[in-house]
């Protein structure tokens, strides 16, 4: 097999791997800050939980960490909660802060 045939192959074998979803990471984030005004936007992950997939946005709200589920297919919050302040520090860990809509 020659390079340019193992770099199509590798790169088809990526993209199969991608999660398919129909919801962007950018439109969950714009799903779940509408329904929470002056928001900060902590960080939007995508997770594949329970046999879906799924963006968990963390929003500060009012003095509050949120964690708002979106499902990732059809672009519905599915769930909505308070963190308690001890799940706080980890979900934050991996990305600073953003501006809602910047």
């Amino acid at each position: 097999m020659n390079s340019l045939a193992l770099a199509l192959t590798f790169a088809i074998s990526f993209v199969q791997a991608l999660p398919q979803v129909k919801v962007s990471e950018q439109r969950a984030t714009k799903i779940a800050t509408a329904k929470y005004r002056d928001t900060l936007i902590a960080k939007t992950i995508l997770e594949h939980e329970d046999g879906k997939w799924e963006y968990s946005v963390l929003i500060r709200s009012k003095g509050k960490l949120r964690e708002i589920i979106v499902d990732a297919m059809t672009g519905k919050i599915t769930e909505a909660e308070v963190l308690p302040p001890n799940e706080v520090k980890e979900k934050l860990a991996s990305r600073g802060p953003k501006k809602a809509g910047g």
